[in-house]
Protein backbone atom coordinates (compact mmCIF):
# COMPACT_ATOMS: atom_id res chain seq x y z
CA UNK A 1 0.00 0.00 0.00
CA UNK A 2 1.28 3.70 -1.19
CA UNK A 3 1.73 5.61 2.16
CA UNK A 4 0.96 9.27 1.13
CA UNK A 5 3.64 11.99 1.56
CA UNK A 6 1.12 14.14 3.34
CA UNK A 7 1.34 11.44 6.36
CA UNK A 8 5.32 11.58 6.21
CA UNK A 9 5.67 15.48 6.14
CA UNK A 10 3.27 15.03 9.33
CA UNK A 11 4.98 12.77 11.45
CA UNK A 12 8.43 14.28 10.26
CA UNK A 13 7.22 17.50 11.64
CA UNK A 14 5.30 16.01 14.83
CA UNK A 15 8.32 14.12 15.45
CA UNK A 16 10.63 17.58 15.51
CA UNK A 17 8.32 19.20 17.54
CA UNK A 18 7.78 16.64 20.15
CA UNK A 19 10.07 16.31 23.51
CA UNK A 20 9.81 12.96 25.11
CA UNK A 21 9.71 13.22 28.93
CA UNK A 22 10.76 10.54 31.02
CA UNK A 23 7.36 11.80 33.39
CA UNK A 24 4.92 11.57 31.07
CA UNK A 25 0.93 10.47 32.09
CA UNK A 26 0.36 6.64 31.17
CA UNK A 27 -3.32 8.61 29.75
CA UNK A 28 -0.65 10.44 27.46
CA UNK A 29 0.91 7.06 25.81
CA UNK A 30 -2.62 5.86 25.70
CA UNK A 31 -3.50 9.02 23.45
CA UNK A 32 -0.69 8.45 21.22
CA UNK A 33 -0.93 4.67 20.58
CA UNK A 34 -4.75 5.58 19.59
CA UNK A 35 -3.73 8.85 17.33
CA UNK A 36 -0.87 6.81 15.77
CA UNK A 37 -3.23 4.10 15.22
CA UNK A 38 -5.71 6.54 13.55
CA UNK A 39 -2.97 7.96 11.45
CA UNK A 40 -2.57 4.83 10.02
CA UNK A 41 -6.03 3.77 9.20
CA UNK A 42 -6.36 7.79 7.62
CA UNK A 43 -3.15 6.54 5.22
CA UNK A 44 -5.31 3.38 4.36
CA UNK A 45 -7.96 5.41 3.90
CA UNK A 46 -6.51 8.33 1.59
CA UNK A 47 -4.49 5.37 -0.24
CA UNK A 48 -8.20 3.81 -1.27
CA UNK A 49 -9.58 7.09 -1.43
CA UNK A 50 -7.23 7.82 -4.50
CA UNK A 51 -7.98 4.59 -5.87
CA UNK A 52 -11.87 4.34 -6.05
CA UNK A 53 -11.54 8.16 -7.59
CA UNK A 54 -9.23 7.32 -10.24
CA UNK A 55 -11.03 3.96 -11.06
CA UNK A 56 -14.70 5.49 -10.92
CA UNK A 57 -16.85 6.08 -14.03
CA UNK A 58 -20.50 6.46 -12.29
CA UNK A 59 -21.27 10.12 -11.82
CA UNK A 60 -23.13 9.39 -8.65
CA UNK A 61 -20.72 6.93 -7.02
CA UNK A 62 -18.08 9.35 -7.81
CA UNK A 63 -20.49 12.61 -6.05
CA UNK A 64 -20.27 10.03 -3.06
CA UNK A 65 -16.78 10.13 -3.42
CA UNK A 66 -16.01 13.33 -3.42
CA UNK A 67 -17.88 13.68 -0.26
CA UNK A 68 -16.39 11.51 1.48
CA UNK A 69 -12.95 12.69 0.74
CA UNK A 70 -14.08 16.29 1.73
CA UNK A 71 -15.08 14.65 5.48
CA UNK A 72 -11.66 12.98 5.03
CA UNK A 73 -10.04 16.36 4.74
CA UNK A 74 -11.83 17.79 7.49
CA UNK A 75 -10.78 14.76 9.64
CA UNK A 76 -7.50 15.46 8.94
CA UNK A 77 -7.22 19.27 9.96
CA UNK A 78 -9.06 18.11 12.82
CA UNK A 79 -6.54 16.26 14.50
CA UNK A 80 -5.01 17.24 18.13
CA UNK A 81 -1.55 17.48 18.60
CA UNK A 82 -0.30 15.36 21.92
CA UNK A 83 2.50 17.90 23.86
CA UNK A 84 5.65 16.65 24.58
CA UNK A 85 5.25 12.94 22.86
CA UNK A 86 7.52 11.22 20.29
CA UNK A 87 6.04 9.44 17.80
CA UNK A 88 7.23 5.75 16.50
CA UNK A 89 5.29 5.28 13.31
CA UNK A 90 6.69 2.16 11.36
CA UNK A 91 6.22 2.32 7.78
CA UNK A 92 7.83 -0.88 6.53
CA UNK A 93 6.26 -1.56 3.18
CA UNK A 94 4.90 1.69 2.62
CA UNK A 95 6.13 3.32 -0.73
CA UNK A 96 7.41 6.73 -0.05
CA UNK A 97 6.56 8.56 -3.14
CA UNK A 98 6.30 12.27 -3.76
CA UNK A 99 3.52 13.06 -6.00
CA UNK A 100 0.77 14.15 -3.63
CA UNK A 101 0.07 17.92 -2.07
CA UNK A 102 -1.55 17.94 1.04
CA UNK A 103 -2.40 20.45 3.83
CA UNK A 104 -2.23 18.75 7.75
CA UNK A 105 -3.54 20.95 10.96
CA UNK A 106 -3.29 19.74 13.75
CA UNK A 107 -4.52 21.72 16.95
CA UNK A 108 -2.26 22.15 19.87
CA UNK A 109 -3.51 20.31 22.61
CA UNK A 110 -1.41 21.61 25.40
CA UNK A 111 -4.30 23.40 26.80
CA UNK A 112 -6.50 19.75 27.59
CA UNK A 113 -5.42 17.12 30.21
CA UNK A 114 -4.20 13.21 29.83
CA UNK A 115 -7.61 11.88 30.19
CA UNK A 116 -9.23 14.78 27.95
CA UNK A 117 -6.31 14.21 25.02
CA UNK A 118 -7.51 10.80 25.27
CA UNK A 119 -10.52 11.22 24.84
CA UNK A 120 -10.20 13.55 22.00
CA UNK A 121 -7.83 10.72 19.77
CA UNK A 122 -10.58 7.84 20.85
CA UNK A 123 -13.13 10.13 19.15
CA UNK A 124 -10.48 10.94 16.41
CA UNK A 125 -10.13 7.10 15.35
CA UNK A 126 -13.71 6.75 15.85
CA UNK A 127 -14.34 8.94 13.10
CA UNK A 128 -11.65 7.51 10.37
CA UNK A 129 -13.09 4.27 11.61
CA UNK A 130 -16.67 5.45 10.39
CA UNK A 131 -15.10 7.32 7.21
CA UNK A 132 -13.44 3.95 5.92
CA UNK A 133 -16.05 1.83 6.95
CA UNK A 134 -18.29 3.57 4.58
CA UNK A 135 -15.72 3.64 2.07
CA UNK A 136 -15.42 -0.23 1.77
CA UNK A 137 -18.89 -0.29 1.80
CA UNK A 138 -19.08 1.38 -1.54
CA UNK A 139 -16.63 -0.78 -2.77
Amino acid sequence: MQMNVHFLCLLLLLMASCKQTSQVSPLLHEALHIQDSAIHIGMEVEDILAEQLSNDTSAIRGDSLSKIKIEFEDWKKSMIAIPGMEHDHDHEGHDHGHHHHHHYVGQDGAHLTPEELKNVQESWKVAIQNIKSRLMDMR
